[in-house]
């Protein structure tokens, strides 16, 4: 299987290639506790703080992309399964292998490869293509655009056309620091469309925290809770598990699948659900109406932003699944990102 190579579709496609790390006189450790210094005493938006340059890693946002593909066979295998549950199954499998290259360090090392950094922020309209092939499943294709920059949010489209898979995704992150950690809070969500059995999956993003800064030896562990929920009522929760502070191992998770969320009680999902899902809904409208009246017209190439409600009643199981996934986990918005070529999937009666 061959990976992270450029979209030979894309006039602009170049070889991806991971930056490599530069070595600067001045320790890893010492920055980041001027870095965090001056978090510290920063009044407004953490994300609006520069960042040193020898805390950055170099590569863009939109590249950590690259990592949904570090098994693409999970979900190219998806449409194979037989059942609902096999299929959620193999898509939870799918979404718990991307994190490791995205996200984890590994804990104890002190190579330099395994500091954990900050990636840049994508220029607004900037994009990022890469493909896997596979004899079995033939190519699949990733491809990513930075589509607003106040907020960043950059979305995401993968394809498989001989499995006729069409996964659209979007992600934001919102940085909040404890004084001992900083926590990451994702929002947006992944979607996953299987033509021949008109299924949809829809998943929430986890949380992130790093800890070890007071000791100049941060590390990341993916946190919270996952909720995966596809069209047939199939169901998947994942809880992610921080390491405690003295004693016990990283990267812990446990999970659960069944076959309809209502006979099962979700426990802190469903508080003040519908509250949050109302106030994420008025915060989007008076946000649209703002752009309207301050004249944007910028608008991204590869990739159109459409409301839950844009579905049509024709694809009432795709609508109420979507619909689910924002009433229990509010931070995955009310609408989705979804890839020009691929809208149709999303829109049309048929």
């Amino acid at each position: 299987m061959k990976t992270n190579k450029p979209n030979p579709d894309s006039q602009d496609a170049q070889e991806y290639k991971p930056t490599e790390t530069v070595t600067h006189s001045i320790s890893y450790r010492s920055a980041l506790f001027e870095y965090i210094k001056s978090v510290l005493s920063f009044k407004g938006d953490i994300v609006s703080l520069t960042c040193p340059t020898f805390l950055l890693s170099g590569n863009s946002i939109l590249e950590i992309s690259v990592h949904w593909g570090d098994h693409i066979d999970f979900l190219t295998k998806v449409p194979q399964a037989k059942t609902a549950q096999e299929r959620i199954l193999l898509v939870a499998k799918w979404l718990v292998s991307s994190f490791y290259g995205s996200y984890y360090t590994k804990p104890g090392t002190d190579s330099s490869d395994s500091k954990v950094k900050k990636p840049f922020n994508p220029i607004l309209g900037e994009q990022f293509f890469a493909r896997w092939e596979s004899d079995e499943f033939g190519e699949t294709k990733l491809v990513c655009e930075q589509v607003s920059h106040h907020p960043p949010v950059s979305a995401l489209h993968i394809q498989n056309e001989k499995a006729k898979i069409y996964c659209n995704g979007f992600f934001a992150q919102k940085l909040k620091f404890t004084g001992t950690s900083m926590n990451i809070a994702q929002k947006g969500q992944m979607s996953v469309y299987l033509a021949d059995t008109n299924e949809t999956f829809c998943m929430s993003l986890p949380s992130l925290s790093i800890n070890g800064l007071i000791t100049g030896n941060p590390q990341i562990e993916v946190s919270g809770d996952v909720l995966i929920r596809s069209s047939t009522k199939a169901t998947c929760l994942l809880k992610f598990h921080k390491k405690p502070w003295l004693f016990g191992e990283f990267n812990k998770f446990d999970g659960v699948i069944f076959s309809d969320l209502d006979q099962h009680d979700p426990g802190e999902f469903e508080d003040q659900a519908s509250h949050e899902k109302h106030k994420i809904e008025e915060e989007q409208r008076a946000l649209r109406i703002k752009e309207d009246e301050d004249g944007i017209i910028w608008k991204p190439k590869l990739f159109t932003f459409i409301s839950y409600e844009d579905i049509p009643e024709t694809k009432n199981d795709m609508y109420q699944a979507f619909n689910y996934l924002s009433a229990v986990k509010p931070e995955a918005g009310d609408g989705l990102w979804i890839h020009n070529d691929s809208i149709n999937f999303f829109t049309n009666d048929a």
